[in-house]
C-alpha cells in the first residue's frame, strides 16, 4: 500500500495558483485569500470578478484579509452575471497593507 505524502495545508503551488490575471485551482481558504489579495493589488475586482476567477465566495475572503489587518473598501454596483441577470455586487478595494 501506498503512503500519501502529508501537505502543508497554507502553502500554495504553482498549480494552485496562477496570476491574478489567471485562476486560483485550490479551494484551500488561505490560498484562495491570498490569490484574492494579489488580485486586489492589481486593481479593484468585484464580487463577479473574483467569482469567474474561482473564488467561490468572495465576501469570505475579504472578510479573513479585514480580519488579518487589510484596510479594504467595500462599494456597490451592478453587474450582469454570465447568464445575463443583473445583481448589486460588492467592488472590493485595497486601501493599506498590513503594517
Amino acid at each position: 500500500m501506498e503512503k500519501k505524502k502529508a501537505t502543508n495545508k497554507g502553502s500554495q503551488s504553482q498549480s494552485e495558483t496562477h496570476s491574478s490575471t489567471g485562476r486560483v485551482n485550490s479551494t484551500n481558504a488561505t490560498t484562495q485569500k491570498l490569490f484574492v489579495l494579489a488580485c486586489l493589488r492589481e486593481r479593484p475586482h468585484s464580487t463577479n470578478e473574483l467569482r469567474g476567477k474561482g473564488v467561490y465566495y468572495p465576501p469570505a475572503r475579504i472578510h479573513y484579509l479585514k480580519q488579518d489587518g487589510y484596510k479594504i473598501e467595500t462599494t456597490w454596483r451592478h453587474e450582469h452575471d454570465h447568464a445575463g441577470i443583473l445583481h448589486r455586487v460588492g467592488v472590493y478595494s485595497l486601501l493599506s497593507e498590513v503594517k
